[in-house]
């Protein structure tokens, strides 16, 4: 569900991609007091909380910004047709674009993606699949960042097996210089 709200000359809107029965919250919070939740089931279940997995449940959101001047998309959701690790986003087929017209904004005019952080329901829409080729989502747009995650890929080199984002922005700034489609899955 779309949802829009007027703070004076700005509009902000959540596009929902998905809701789904998420993480438990052992796994979440490992020092979580079992006693606590069980206080509290009765109003957490069954909006907040699976009555039987206590799984939390969980909304993948995107958020559009829209100024007189600019409009800002962040955290470009989980994408469709992307294999990922955890099965409720593996090869997903939502209305997420969709969504997005009916909303009233046009893929071409978004000056600026924000992807807060690189867990894969806050970037995936960075690209998508168009006749078999990948490309990006928001074809016209800056990409931005925060330094904390820039930081992450130098590491990379210290050590760790594999960086979406490294990935993803190699992408994007292969895609800007040669103003073509790329075949690298993101």
């Amino acid at each position: 569900m779309n949802f829009s709200q007027m703070i004076g000359k700005v509009r902000v809107t959540r596009i929902q991609e998905m809701t789904s029965a998420g993480f438990t919250f052992e796994l979440m919070y490992p020092l979580y007091d079992k006693a606590v939740i069980e206080a509290n089931r009765s109003w957490m279940v069954p909006n907040y909380m699976t009555p039987d997995t206590e799984q939390m449940l969980q909304s993948q959101n995107s958020w559009i910004v829209e100024t007189p001047e600019t409009t800002i998309f962040v955290d470009p959701a989980n994408g469709n047709g992307k294999v990922r690790r955890i099965p409720r986003f593996n090869n997903l087929q939502t209305p997420y674009l969709d969504k997005i017209r009916r909303a009233g904004i046009d893929l071409e005019k978004v000056d600026v993606v924000l992807c807060t952080h690189f867990h894969s329901d806050h970037y995936g829409w960075g690209t998508r699949l168009v006749d078999g080729v990948y490309v990006p989502t928001f074809p016209n747009a800056r990409y931005l960042n925060n330094v904390v995650i820039t930081w992450g890929i130098k590491r990379d080199n210290l050590g760790f097996r594999f960086c979406v984002f490294e990935k993803f922005c190699n992408f994007i700034d292969e895609y800007i210089a040669g103003k073509g489609a790329a075949r690298a899955p993101l």
